[in-house]
């Protein structure tokens, strides 16, 4: 089984999506004769070759990250690129892999849902969307236990390599929390009044020298 792989992160190969893809295809590819053909979609001067591959694809898999509800600006514009193969005969099987930040897996079923709609607009099969919340939390986990994070993406990657599938239970379980108990949700709200689920963000503004830009409102009316 060849599969062709689109990697849709703004951050490449040191983004999360590359983390959670790496675990996946070492499962898919520890079945004898499978291999894949991985594409990097923030080289967007590769277009060209990105839309050919698909045309030649018999199995596709599609990761990114959520971004704003929806998908990255450099998904949007491959999947435009597809039109042309809409309803046409022998496309790939399709599967995605998409996460995010939050922690509740409801936050990605609309976009799930898109994923759905778009297969069908393709006319091809739908094999599923493999979906994760919390995933920034991968990049910050020691490196001695990350593989106890990711053994499910490989155990998942060596059951659809096996069937060309994707295992329904080891998914449920990948999307779980769906929804915070009530009383997390109580304890997020009243964190919301202190600086702390700011710490993050500000970290990075820090290294990044914009710290004190923080407040900015380059397109508001004070400017």
């Amino acid at each position: 089984m060849k599969l062709i792989v689109y990697n849709g992160s703004g951050r490449g190969k040191s983004g999360n999506t590359a983390l959670l893809l790496d675990s996946f295809l070492k499962g898919f590819t520890s079945v004898e004769g499978n291999t894949f053909e991985m594409h990097i979609l923030m080289h967007t001067s590769k277009m060209d070759t990105f839309t050919a591959a698909f045309g030649e694809a018999e199995n596709v898999l599609l990761a990114f990250p959520m971004y704003t509800d929806m998908v990255p600006g450099i998904v949007k514009k491959f999947i435009e690129t597809l039109e042309p193969y809409c309803g046409r005969q022998g496309n790939p099987s399709m599967a995605y892999m998409i996460h995010c930040g939050f922690p509740e897996g409801i936050q990605l079923r609309a976009l799930e849902a898109y994923l759905e709609k778009l297969s069908r607009h393709l006319g091809s099969r739908h094999v599923g969307t493999i979906l994760k919340g919390n995933s920034e939390g991968v990049r910050y986990t020691p490196p001695e236990k990350l593989p106890q994070q990711l053994i499910r993406f490989e155990v998942l990657g060596k059951a659809y390599g096996q069937t060309g599938e994707l295992d329904k239970d080891i998914l449920s379980t990948l999307s779980q929390p769906e929804r915070l108990p009530g009383w997390v949700a109580t304890i997020f709200r009243l964190l919301s009044f202190t600086n702390f689920g700011n710490s993050g963000w500000n970290e990075e503004l820090k290294k990044n020298g914009a710290y004190q830009n923080r407040f900015a409102r380059p397109d508001g009316e004070d400017k």
